[in-house]
């Protein structure tokens, strides 16, 4: 037998099994001995080494077969190690995880009786792969399961302690429901109905659940199919049917009707917030009825708010501000099922950029300031503002029309970076909020802003050389920001600045930095500042410029025009 990643030279793993040799030669029974080789791999996998775990349980398996007869590994040491892959954080665990069950296999087909792999191995590894985002390690989920189910009808006698279980369907569910996708709610809901039809012909074990029905609602409201609204409300009436019918684990709960409301709130059908808000009514009466566990809460009701803010009607945003106060009155009325958070507040900010709403930006500035004088109050902190809700705000001014929306959306900069300075670590700055600030200032008509705007693109560059933080690092698009404002900028020396700084942008990228790589976008805009200038220069410069279209080998395109 050749054991997979075992390195029996290892110094740690040779002296970790003369340690145990010396105590097993002390114990009184097998059990002690089996009871303290299982707490010595635990121990190895809390110290999160699972790789030496894995080579003192073949070491000691090694020893064994060469006459050590104290010491004979067994499944449940296996399942020890096997457990630790599924839940370690390295790249292969789960890979690892499914090459000791088969392992575990190949041992037990060679006649060791008992390193038969069970259910319980199987599942461990189905949730390896499932908790996995790695692209293909759902599909090995689906074969593992595929594989006990063969198993399990081979030889029933000997084979049936890796018959699949609810454990074993719920987690390929899941892993199906966490890739998103029409696909992926597709499979879901397929192995949904297998377990229903099993159920119904007599495989009590496989009655479905709340958690399963629930699992693949959340696949389709995930899916961005038009017609997940649809898909999962039918789920959500087969369980209702179920309920009725007898099956009291598929009796819907909160979490259920959240993911059906979810799902209409993620929709582009015109009709979807009304059938979010029919939906929490329906939730209300059966509260009000008597059920208590499907009273609505802050889950739900920010649910419903990005449904109005997703929501085309006229009357979105007031609806969506409503809700918000609806939230807060709730909640100071001592029900703290509403505590409301940064999330809701966010949401709202960001539906004034969205909706276009007159004075958006102050309007987004007073929410702003409200977050920060509710945060203040005692039972407030998760209304306290993050670094969300500033680049909200920041947008909000970079795309207004306001003459002084530049002005407005640096001086915001400088209040997250004053107070992440003083420890608020919430407010951190980033990319996303140097490229709004740039960017009004590239869009500001006024001598010195496309200055400004390039004063902050070197800032950036800066502060990332300086910490090495990728939350400051400028890429192409805020470098393509400044060379449009150089473009459209009416100072003389303007297509020399915007070539300089395309050049700097080609430097970097031939330093490594794929980033910042120029695209068509970039030579373009200086090739349409050199167009509008009066320079005799000009001709040659576009004949230069142009030869770099085929250097950093991206299509030819339309000139910038603008």
């Amino acid at each position: 037998m050749v054991y997979a990643h075992v390195h029996t030279t290892c110094t740690c793993s040779t002296t970790n099994f003369a340690v145990i040799m010396r105590f097993f030669s002390n114990a009184n029974t097998d059990t002690v001995v089996s009871t303290a080789f299982s707490g010595k791999l635990r121990q190895l996998i809390r110290d999160h080494l699972v790789s030496k775990a894995e080579e003192l349980l073949f070491i000691t398996m090694k020893k064994y077969e060469l006459g050590v007869e104290r010491l004979r590994p067994n499944h449940i040491h296996f399942g020890i190690v096997i457990d630790g892959w599924a839940k370690s954080r390295e790249k292969d665990s789960a890979d690892r995880a499914l090459s000791l069950l088969l392992q575990m296999e190949e041992m037990h087909e060679a006649g060791k009786d008992w390193l038969e792999p069970n259910t319980i191995h199987y599942n461990t590894v189905i949730n390896a792969f499932a908790r996995s985002r790695t692209r293909g390690y759902v599909q090995q989920a689906e074969d593992l399961l595929n594989r006990m189910k063969r198993l399990s009808k081979q030889k029933n006698s000997t084979n049936i302690a890796v018959k699949p279980n609810l454990h074993s369907y719920s987690s390929l569910i899941n892993a199906w429901a966490r890739q998103g996708g029409t696909t992926a709610a597709n499979r879901a809901e397929v192995i949904l109905n297998e377990m229903e039809e099993m159920f119904l012909q007599g495989e009590e074990d496989l009655r479905p659940s709340v958690i399963t029905y629930t699992s693949v609602i959340n696949a389709w409201a995930k899916s961005r199919n038009p017609l997940a609204p649809e898909r999962a409300e039918a789920i959500l009436l087969r369980m209702e049917d179920q309920y009725e019918r007898g099956n009291l684990s598929a009796k819907p709960n909160k979490v259920t009707y959240n993911s059906v409301i979810d799902a209409w709130a993620r929709s582009d059908v015109l009709h979807a917030v009304e059938q979010v808000e029919e939906i929490v009514d329906r939730m209300q009466r059966m509260f009000e009825a008597g059920d208590v566990d499907m009273k609505p809460d802050i889950v739900t009701y920010n649910i419903v708010l990005f449904a109005w803010v997703n929501s085309k009607r006229e009357d979105a945003v007031q609806r969506a501000e409503k809700l918000v106060n609806f939230i807060e009155e709730k909640y100071n009325a001592g029900d703290d099922n509403f505590r409301p958070s940064a999330r809701g507040y966010n949401m709202l900010i960001y539906a004034m950029t969205k909706h276009h709403v007159p004075d958006g930006p102050k309007k987004a500035d007073a929410i702003l300031n409200r977050m920060e004088r509710l945060s203040a109050q005692q039972g407030y902190d998760d209304v306290q503002p993050d670094n969300i809700t500033y680049n909200c705000v920041i947008d909000a001014w970079a795309k207004s029309k306001d003459i002084e929306r530049a002005e407005h959306a640096e001086r915001l900069l400088k209040r997250m970076q004053t107070k992440y300075d003083s420890g608020n670590k919430r407010v951190k700055p980033d990319t996303k909020t140097y490229t709004s600030v740039i960017n009004a200032w590239c869009q500001r008509d006024k001598a010195g802003s496309t200055r400004r705007a390039e004063e902050l693109l070197v800032r950036m560059e800066t502060l990332y050389k300086s910490s090495g933080d990728s939350d400051f690092k400028p890429d192409t698009s805020v470098f393509n920001a400044v060379l449009k404002a150089w473009a459209s900028s009416s100072e003389e020396h303007a297509p020399f600045r915007a070539e300089e700084i395309l050049k700097h942008m080609l430097t970097l990228y031939k330093g490594g930095d794929r980033d910042v790589k120029p695209n068509a976008r970039s030579v373009n805009i200086v090739i349409g500042a050199w167009h509008r200038s009066n320079s005799v220069e000009a001709a040659e410069k576009i004949k230069k410029i142009e030869a770099l279209k085929r250097l950093v080998r991206f299509p030819s395109s339309t000139i910038e025009s603008s």
